[in-house]
Parts: C-alpha cells; structure tokens; sequence
C-alpha cells in the first residue's frame, strides 16, 4: 500500500513538472514541411557599391542597375548624381561603416537562413502573403529610420548592427539605450517587426493609450510566434535585466495605469510617455526601460489569445477592434 502510494505521488509531481516545463517552454514551432516561399537571397548593395572603380563610377552604377535600381534610380548618369555618389563613397563615416559592417556581415547566410525559416511560418500563418526582396545598405547610422519597407522590398541599414561596443555610435551622439540594442542578433526580430507593422498597418495617432499598447502588443506577439525560439527580450529590443524587470513590476505598473485613468487617454503627451523612445519611462523608477506600454500591449495579447485558444494568428492580426480585444483579454496581471 505505501509503495502504491509513494508510486501515485511520484507520478503525480511528474506530470507537475511536465505542466510546469510546457509553460515555460517556447512558442511551438508549426510544421513547415508542406511550405514553400521563393529562394532568399540578401542583395548586398553596400559590397557591389564600395567595390566600383571610382575612375569609372558612371559604368559601374550602370552595371548594378538591375538588380540596384531601388537605390541607384534612372537618372545616375548625370553630374550632379555622380558627385552626390562620389561624395557618399568618400565620407568618411561612411567607409567606417562600410569596413566594419563588412568584417561584421562579410557572409550573411546565418541570417539568410534564419529569414527561411521566418518567412516560411510567415506563409504557414498568412497563406497570401508576399515575401519582400531584401537589401542591406550602409545608411550613416540611421537610426531613426531603421529598417524600413517600400513596395515590397525590404531595406536594412547594416551599419547600424555593429554592437554596441563600436565607437562611433557614441561619437555622432546616437543614445546609449538605442546603442544597447545595435548588435547583430537583434537584427533578426527588428526585420520581422517591420513586416509586421507594415502588413498589420495601423496609424496609432489619436488612439487611446490601451489601444496603442495593443496594437504594439499585437505586432510583439506576431514576432513571437514567427521567431518561437528567439528570447522575449530581442523581440521587445530590450536587455536581459530590463526584461525581468518589467516582469517583476507588470501589476505595479498596470495598477499605477488603471489608478491615475491613464488607458483611455489619447492626449500624445501622455501616450507617448509609455510608447515612444526614452531611456526610462516617465511616471516608472528609472532603472526600468522606456517603452513599457510595449510590453504591456504584449501581455495584453498574451492573455486574449489565453482566453480565446480557437482564435487564429491571422485572425488577431486583422481584428483592429482594440477595445473589444482589451475588454476580452481580461488582463490583470497578480502582484509577484
């Protein structure tokens, strides 16, 4: 009978730990293997650029022209163009960051096959979705900007994934708390937030503030399930202490939201301090993060699509009913 009894329990705290690894575990990654998307291949505009004869930089832009076009346009050929070239290509922080990004970034078939395997969940989840080309360029550290779309190509600024340790990030005077985050392995889930935001667009001007955490919430939570294995923290554009302490202040900050009525406030002065860029946000201790209506939004969406399992990755994307996706999260996060 003890031994009956002792067997039960051990079975018992068995599958307790199983539960308790599930819930821990990453987003499952879906079956790909009925899923097809175009070859991937990353055009390095910046390595065909800074390897033209400068002697004859008329015929060489006219040779990249094909596959370049996005950049070089049809009106090159003209004086003024090719001094405003010439002029790129000898800048000095231009070719520093042409060197660096080029030791960093000399091969990119990590990220080419990490981009695969993104885009082909992508496709799994959004049947009609259409696979951008992708180019790499060296912008200036343009970091206001970043990566950005147009028609359906996408653009990178590779020099602004050099690591935080590269000098001249601090020198032309770009914040600490965005140099923190310009390494390499962020690259990944800012590309798949970009697809996100542009194929899920939505002006966030004149919306609540709950609502613009949803909507951030809901392009954090796609770039959590196209990158299942990729950490929470690379995906929000935080570091590792700035993620767990969001995590170990979640209902202080939501309670400090709910008791100062700031959710339904669409004032800009007001959102903005908990959406847009800062080192800290306003209102919260500064040794948390800015952008915490991020995060938040995120949870947010976590708990909805908890409360609503037969609802679709597509189907949440597509719903731009944030209230109504608020209102049925029934989000409300338990003091730790």
């Amino acid at each position: 009978m003890r031994f009956q009894l002792l067997l039960a329990a051990c079975l018992v705290f068995v599958a307790l730990a199983f539960i308790a690894c599930n819930q821990n575990s990453p987003t499952k990654q879906p079956d790909l293997s009925n899923v097809s998307i175009k070859p991937l291949m990353i055009h390095r505009y910046e390595q065909a650029l800074f390897t033209l004869p400068t002697d004859s930089l008329g015929i060489g832009l006219q040779k990249l022209l094909p596959e370049f076009e996005l950049f070089i346009g049809q009106d090159f050929n003209n004086a003024t163009s090719l001094l405003q070239m010439q002029n790129y290509l000898n800048d000095p922080g231009i070719q520093e960051g042409w060197l660096a990004s080029e030791k960093m970034f000399h091969s990119m078939q990590t990220q080419e096959a990490a981009l695969t395997q993104a885009f082909k969940t992508i496709k799994y989840y959004l049947s009609n979705w259409q696979q951008p080309e992708i180019y790499t360029f060296i912008s200036g550290y343009d970091v206001e900007n970043g990566i950005f779309m147009t028609a359906n190509n996408l653009v990178i600024p590779i020099d602004n994934y050099l690591g935080a340790a590269y000098k001249p990030y601090k020198q032309v005077g770009i914040p600490i708390y965005i140099i923190e985050r310009m390494e390499p392995n962020y690259l990944i889930p800012d590309v798949i937030k970009t697809i996100a935001t542009v194929q899920f667009a939505d002006e966030p001007l004149g919306k609540s503030l709950v609502e613009q955490m949803v909507v951030a919430g809901k392009n954090l939570y796609f770039t959590q399930q196209i990158l299942a294995n990729t950490p929470d923290y690379l995906i929000i554009g935080y570091n590792k202490e700035q993620m767990e302490w969001c995590k170990r202040n979640e209902s202080e900050m939501w309670a400090f939201l709910v008791s100062q009525k700031l959710l339904f406030n669409n004032n800009k002065n007001i959102t903005s301090k908990f959406m847009a860029e800062a080192p800290f946000t306003d209102g919260f201790p500064k040794e948390g993060p800015g952008r915490t209506g991020h995060f938040i939004g995120w949870q947010i969406i976590e708990s909805y699509m908890h409360n609503q399992p037969k609802t679709a990755l597509s189907t949440l994307m597509q719903n731009t009913d944030y209230q109504d996706i608020f209102n049925k999260s029934n989000y409300k996060p338990k003091r730790k």
